[in-house]
């Protein structure tokens, strides 16, 4: 995951040439794609007769912290005065 992150801050810095942005954006998107088929493949080798219910499992959680943290991010945005708290107390 490194990797595809390290890339994608590079992309950042070629924002405004078209060719060397979409190669190094190709490139993070294939060493994520890499990552990815890894992070199929471990329930199948931590245990292989549950294997569909550990990834269900496990999908499951990535779509429960995807969904509160599109929720939390939305009240903290619409809520400005509790934000601007969250600034002085952590800041």
């Amino acid at each position: 995951m490194s990797a595809s992150c390290l890339i994608m801050l590079l992309v950042g810095f070629f924002a405004n040439d078209i060719i060397p942005f979409m190669v190094i954006l190709i490139l993070a998107i294939a060493f994520h794609a890499f990552l990815y088929s890894s992070y199929i493949i471990t329930p199948l080798e931590l245990a292989p007769n549950f294997a569909g219910i550990l990834y269900a499992l496990t999908i499951a959680a990535d779509n429960l912290a995807g969904t509160l943290a599109s929720i939390v991010t939305g009240w903290t945005v619409h809520n400005p005065v509790r934000f601007k708290l969250k600034l002085h107390i952590y800041y």
